[in-house]
């Protein structure tokens, strides 16, 4: 690369200036404002932007599934995993699902409540000694 020469806003030595070339390309002045990358193995685009073949590193976690796009990839990920690669497992006790001052245990994919005594069901809503429900404030008396 020779120096920078700057006549006025065009650039003659463009690689060296703005380094346009992405994940390892090689840039090379094509004249003035002007280059070409030549793309590392795996890469392509006018600046080595695009990942060919993302997925055949299985780049998400947890069963997820690898979509291919120009960008790279995403990855579209199973019941209770998020993130870019599906590696953080989704709190389903945000928020709470436990009543009566219940607290949330975090599974994959699921919660457990660990109720208060008296209270009993997947959410503490039972009453283990009179048998009724409360649901959205309202009881609903057994039998």
């Amino acid at each position: 690369m020779g120096p920078v020469l700057n006549h006025g806003s065009v650039y003659l030595n463009f690689c060296g200036t703005k380094q346009p070339c992405l994940n390892g390309g090689t840039c090379s002045n094509t004249g003035p404002d002007k280059y070409q990358c030549s793309c590392a193995e795996g890469y392509s685009g006018v600046s080595c932007e695009r990942a060919e073949h993302a997925c055949l590193s299985n780049p998400c976690s947890n069963g997820g599934s690898c979509v291919e796009t120009s960008q790279g990839y995403d990855c579209v990920c199973g019941a209770g995993w998020g993130g870019p690669s599906c590696s953080i497992n989704v709190d389903e006790c945000s928020p709470n699902p436990c009543n009566h001052g219940g607290t949330c245990q975090d599974l994959v994919n699921a919660y457990k409540c660990h109720c208060p005594p008296q209270w009993t069901g997947k959410t503490c809503r039972i009453d283990w000694v009179t048998g009724d429900v409360t649901f959205k404030g309202m009881v609903y008396q057994a039998g």
